[in-house]
């Protein structure tokens, strides 16, 4: 038996799908469900986003997604693998922006497979955005004198291209910046890369920084390490756009401690 269930929220492209396969592996069938949408000119960089778990997708059943124009069916998701957790998965819909299309999701149950059982859920349809996020990768403590590697991990995880990515470090006054790799655009205060423009999904990337700790540097103190990374082209998501980072002047030692 299959079971398709569906929402459309007050006329809206969105929905909620469930789909249960044939539960007799001896039959082959094929169910699906189609959808007619406009990609109008208003939406940006336009993605069909969606959630889906499978279970006992085999060698020859599949979940499929398809999109028509009226002059030709791309497949755009042809998917045999089994996903046990729920995952986040998209479709770039920049090819048929301006035109009406039609979207058929479609699940194909082959015979002497196990029964398919697949869960689409939150199926959207929307322009995408980026989303830049940096990390800082550095010891949890250094000696006055010594020198220091930092790493800066950034990337884009959102769907749309960044413009303009300027990635930020902030050394405190304590760390003399010796080198980077790459090297950074402009030197001082604060250390920044221009990166230009990055692709979307892309990442992770790696700056390493090379510093040294002044030698009066008192002891215990700490030194915090500050990076960002920001785009001209804004982004929805921010919070991840800046990270931070503390270092120990000093040795960091665990002592045993005796309870009576």
């Amino acid at each position: 038996m299959i079971v398709w269930r569906i929402e459309i929220v007050d006329g809206s492209v969105r929905k909620v799908l469930d789909h249960i396969g044939p539960v007799a592996t001896t039959d082959a069938a094929i169910s699906e469900i189609s959808q007619a949408v406009m990609i109008t000119d208003s939406l940006e960089s336009p993605v069909l986003s969606y959630m889906i778990r499978s279970e006992g997708i085999g060698t020859n059943s599949a979940f499929s997604i398809k999109v028509d124009n009226g002059e030709s069916v791309t497949t755009v998701v042809s998917r045999t693998a089994k996903i046990g957790q729920w995952a986040h998965q998209w479709v770039d819909l920049d090819p048929w922006i301006g035109q009406p299309i039609t979207l058929t999701l479609g699940l194909q149950q082959a015979a002497g497979d196990p029964p398919v059982v697949v869960h689409i859920d939150d199926v959207t349809i929307g322009s995408s955005n980026s989303d830049l996020w940096v990390g800082i990768q550095a010891p949890p403590a250094i000696l006055p004198g010594e020198t220091v590697a930092l790493t800066l991990h950034y990337g884009n995880r959102g769907f749309r291209p960044a413009s303009d990515v300027q990635l930020t470090l902030d050394l405190p006054s304590s760390i003399q910046f010796v080198s980077a790799d790459p090297a950074p655009d402009t030197t001082g205060a604060s250390l920044v890369w221009n990166l230009a423009d990055m692709d979307g999904k892309t990442g992770p990337q790696s700056v390493v920084v090379t510093g040294t700790v002044a030698a009066k540097t008192p002891v215990v103190s700490s030194l915090t390490v500050t990076a960002s990374i920001e785009t001209g082209s804004g982004e929805l998501e921010t919070a991840n756009n800046d990270a931070q980072s503390t270092i120990v002047a000093g040795y960091l030692v665990n002592l045993a401690a005796i309870y009576r």
